[in-house]
C-alpha cells in the first residue's frame, strides 16, 4: 500500500446499536438509517453515518496533533447521528453502545445482516499476516460493536509494528481498553488486529465501550495521539531497538486479560525508549 506522509492524527469509526427506548431493546438497523460502506451518508463537516451489518457506524474527522479534538469530534458525531436517527425514525429511537448483543434468528435473514467486514484484517503478532474471514462461525446470531481507532503519521516502521505499539499504549499504558471475554473477543476483539491505511493504521481490536464516556474518550485520544507522535518523531534505528526490547508475548497476555503486571510492562517499555 502506498503511504501518504502526514501529521500525527487520531480518528475513529465506531459501531453502536440502534435502540428502541420504549421497548428497551436494540433494533436491527438494516434499511432504516442509511449510508453504506461504499457510500456513507454525510452529516456535514467530515462526519458520516452508515449501516454496518445490523449496526449504526459513525465516523469522525481526524484530530490532527491535538488530542483534545478527539473527544470533541466523538461527542459531535454522537449528537449528529442521534439527531439523524430521530429525524428519520422518530423520537423513541436512539443509538447505544454494546460490546455485543444476540439477536433472534428471524431478524437476521437479510444479506446485509449476514455480511461481516469489508476487507480482511491483519494480525500484528504474526508479523502483519492476513487472517481468513472466520466471523460467521464464531459470532452466530451475536453482533459485536467495534470501536476502531485510526492512528496516522509518517511512521518509521512496518504497519504491524505500529499496531503493536498502539496496543501497548492502549492496553498497558492507558488501561482504557480492558479485555472483555465475550464472543467478540474470540474473533474481532483478538489482540493486535489491524488494517493498513495510506495514512497509518486502523487498530481494530477494541470494542465500542471506550466511546461511551468523556473520560475514556479523553484517555484514548491522549495515548493514541502520543503514540502517533512517538512513531512519527522517533528515528527508525531507535524505534527498531525499542521494539526488540519489549516483551510482546506479555503485552498480548495483558490484552487477553491474563494476570500480567502492567506496571512492570510500563517500566520495561519506558526504559526501552517508548516515552509517551
Amino acid at each position: 500500500m502506498r503511504k501518504i506522509p502526514c501529521e500525527p492524527s487520531v480518528g475513529a469509526d465506531v459501531e453502536w446499536l440502534l435502540y428502541d427506548m420504549e421497548k428497551e431493546e436494540p433494533v436491527v438497523a438494516c434499511g432504516l438509517v442509511g449510508g453504506t460502506k461504499e457510500k456513507p451518508l454525510s452529516l456535514g463537516d467530515g462526519y458520516f453515518v452508515q449501516e454496518d451489518n445490523v449496526m449504526v457506524e459513525w465516523n469522525i474527522p481526524p484530530a490532527v496533533d491535538r488530542w483534545q479534538d478527539f473527544n470533541r469530534y466523538c461527542e459531535e458525531a454522537i449528537f449528529r447521528v442521534k439527531g439523524h436517527v430521530q429525524k428519520e425514525l422518530g423520537p423513541k429511537y436512539t443509538i447505544m453502545p454494546f460490546p455485543e448483543y444476540e439477536f433472534e434468528e428471524e431478524l437476521l435473514q437479510t444479506p446485509q445482516a449476514r455480511t461481516f467486514g469489508c476487507e480482511p484484517d491483519n494480525d500484528a503478532y504474526l508479523g502483519g499476516q492476513q487472517r481468513p474471514d472466520g466471523a460467521v462461525g464464531v459470532l452466530g446470531n451475536t453482533r459485536s460493536c467495534g470501536g476502531h481507532i485510526h492512528v496516522g503519521g509518517d511512521f518509521k516502521c512496518p504497519d504491524f509494528v505500529a499496531a503493536l505499539f498502539v496496543e501497548l499504549a492502549m492496553v498497558v499504558f492507558a488501561r482504557s481498553i480492558p479485555a472483555n471475554i465475550t464472543k467478540r473477543s474470540k474473533w474481532y476483539g483478538q489482540p493486535g488486529i489491524f488494517r493498513s491505511k495510506p495514512y497509518g493504521i486502523e487498530y481494530r481490536s477494541p470494542d465500542a465501550m471506550w466511546s461511551r464516556s468523556q473520560q475514556r474518550r479523553d484517555i484514548v485520544g491522549i495515548y493514541a495521539m502520543k503514540t502517533a507522535q512517538w512513531l512519527t518523531e522517533t528515528p527508525a534505528d531507535q524505534l527498531q531497538k525499542t521494539f526488540r526490547q519489549i516483551p510482546w508475548t506479555e503485552v498480548r497476555k495483558c490484552a487477553l486479560g491474563e494476570k500480567v503486571s502492567r506496571n512492570a510492562l510500563c517500566a520495561i517499555a519506558a526504559e526501552a525508549g517508548f516515552t509517551i
